[in-house]
């Protein structure tokens, strides 16, 4: 029997995913595409610049953050606990930014044998329904997510003159935020 766990992008959608799908949920609960991100990379520096960064934003506290964001995060990116996780993911800038992150460091578990899938919609309300438009991501594919990652971290809308001059393979939502992105940078 596969193990396979869902990733929520935010509580939103979770009843419904709940009712669409019988295993377990992990919610990411980050807002990456605001605020800095120092790194590219999920050390305890990064963590704590976003701890800091969402307490002083939103009055969480640390402990809550590390709970809320950290520890599922930590879930997710554990080599070898399942054979397949799926991110659940909307088109916004705010959803690629976490996809293209989770990507960044799922890459490692993906070379374990996980299969990293996704389900990305522009509505998320009707899980069941969706569930056949999921893909699983290559390995180019990922590859592209991390690149777009490092690009937008990097804080150099230039960067991303790298990442579209790529095959985005099925993830052509990833390039068309890029150019958004710098779009919005050159205005």
């Amino acid at each position: 029997m596969k193990r396979i766990l869902h990733c929520a992008n935010g509580d939103m959608m979770v009843d419904a995913l709940r009712a669409a799908v019988t295993e377990p949920i992990e919610i990411w609960r980050e807002i990456l595409c605001e605020g800095p991100v120092a790194t590219m990379v999920a050390t305890d520096e990064f963590w704590s610049i976003r701890s800091a960064f969402i307490t002083e934003t939103f009055g969480e506290s640390d402990a809550e953050y590390r709970r809320k964001v950290v520890i599922p995060f930590q879930h997710l990116t554990t080599l070898g606990a399942y054979d397949r996780i799926v991110l659940w993911f909307d088109e916004d800038l705010h959803c690629m930014v976490n996809f293209a992150f989770l990507c960044y460091h799922l890459r490692p578990t993906a070379g374990v044998g996980t299969e990293i899938c996704l389900v990305c919609a522009p509505d998320l309300s009707d899980p069941a329904s969706l569930l056949p438009s999921m893909i699983t991501l290559t390995t180019a594919e990922l590859a592209y997510a991390a690149m777009w990652w490092r690009a937008y971290a990097a804080g150099d809308p230039t960067a991303f003159d790298d990442v579209l001059a790529r095959n985005a393979g099925r993830l052509r939502v990833l390039r068309e935020t890029a150019l958004v992105l710098m779009k919005n940078n050159e205005s």
